[in-house]
């Protein structure tokens, strides 16, 4: 069981040596750091507490100790950079002990912390193992990439990355290596705008470049919208514009008009002793008008996309992105007198009653379309 346990760690940490050293967590580490808190919150010590926060170090200590152990004896070198994680976890932990100084109970109880001694000298004979082991297998790599294939250059560039960011900001040649893997990893591309047929068409494409570029660069993908001289593209992407279309604004209108008799006062009579004979109401009729403008305009687009490999002019990805938008929007206005209503309508008559221009249509457009055309770009580019 123990033995299959190992053969499991072994091969998952193999695997995630490429990036960065990942190891599994300790569970006793979250024991350690309650008991460290709670050690350090009190200014008398209980000895029940140093005693749990010694035998939380041993087990928490002891547990990654014996995995070194059970590593080295594998002799791996692909297993250097998680002995070297190790090391450092073993290494912080006895820190992170020695830090709370010496510990003395109320009763006069001292602790004695089972440390790994020349853990030191232990973690950097690690990290150099870690480091050759990284630049061998990127210099693997990089003449494996020689072949043309970019996914092996930037596994190349991740792992001197890896050495670089995680072992020795300086290494032999890695720099020169790193700059190495990222020209052979990188692709570029080059953007040809097609399709100008259409009223409103230089104004779409200016705004879809005021958004960002048309298209997202990164790391690996580099893209150019003018080409550059003596620079080699791998894929030629074709941009078209199919089909552009702002409509023309559209109102409606409905004016209503009410009215009523309210009662705005009375008519009292009274007799020689003061008391009231009749009440006459004194009404007067009153009108108020309900005007309603309704203004709606519309916008769509429709883009195809088509990358190219330029080594044979083949199609490697099609696609269209149809995207429309609308304005639709009403206001209300009352004149006159808003008693004359049984109901009051919600006024909006803020603003000017008039729909977007067309360039602010097209904007707009340009703005949505070339959000959904960067997102279909990540989804699929990111792997050229």
């Amino acid at each position: 069981m123990k033995k299959s346990l190992i053969l499991f760690i072994c091969f998952w940490l193999i695997a995630c040596t490429a990036t960065k050293p990942l190891i599994p967590s300790n569970s006793f580490d979250d024991k350690l750091s309650k008991a460290i808190r709670k050690v350090e919150r009190k200014n008398i010590k209980k000895t029940k507490d140093v005693k749990y926060l010694e035998f939380a170090f041993y087990m928490a200590n002891t547990f990654d100790v014996l995995t070194v152990d059970s590593l080295l004896n594998i002799q791996q070198v692909a297993l250097w950079p998680p002995i070297n994680a190790y090391h450092r976890r073993i290494q912080e932990r006895q820190n992170r002990i020695l830090e709370l100084g010496n510990i003395t109970t109320k009763d006069g109880y001292q602790p004695r912390f089972a440390f790994k001694d020349d853990i030191a000298a232990a973690e950097n004979a690690s990290r150099k193992k870690a480091a050759e082991y990284l630049y061998d297998k990127a210099n693997t790599e990089l003449s494996l990439a020689h072949s043309g294939n970019r996914l092996i250059a930037r596994n190349a560039y991740n792992t001197l990355s890896n050495l670089k960011e995680n072992y020795y900001p300086v290494w032999q040649e890695s720099d020169t290596k790193m700059a190495e893997a990222l020209e052979m990893g990188t692709s570029r591309f080059l953007v040809e705008k097609t399709g100008y047929g259409a009223f409103h068409t230089n104004d779409f494409w200016r705004a879809m470049t005021r958004f960002g570029t048309t298209l997202n660069s990164s790391v690996w993908q580099k893209i150019d919208e003018q080409p550059f001289e003596n620079r080699k593209y791998d894929y030629l992407v074709q941009l078209q514009l199919v089909h552009l279309d702002v409509g023309n604004e559209q109102v409606w209108s409905n004016t209503n008009t009410y009215s009523k008799e309210i009662q705005v006062g009375e008519k009292v009579t009274k007799d020689t002793s003061g008391h009231v004979v009749e009440r006459i109401p004194i009404m007067e009729k009153v009108c108020a008008t309900v005007t309603e403008v309704r203004i709606t305009k519309s916008a769509n687009v429709l883009l195809s996309l088509d990358i190219r490999a330029t080594e044979n002019n083949t199609s490697v990805y099609n696609s269209s992105i149809q995207h429309g938008i609308v304005f639709d929007r009403s206001w209300v206005t009352i004149t006159g007198d808003e008693r004359a209503l049984d109901n009051k309508p919600i006024c909006t008559g803020f603003g000017i009653q008039s729909a977007p221009s067309d360039w602010t249509m097209v904007e707009d457009l340009a703005r949505e379309t070339s959000a959904r055309l960067n997102q279909e770009w990540d989804w699929y580019c990111s792997g050229l």
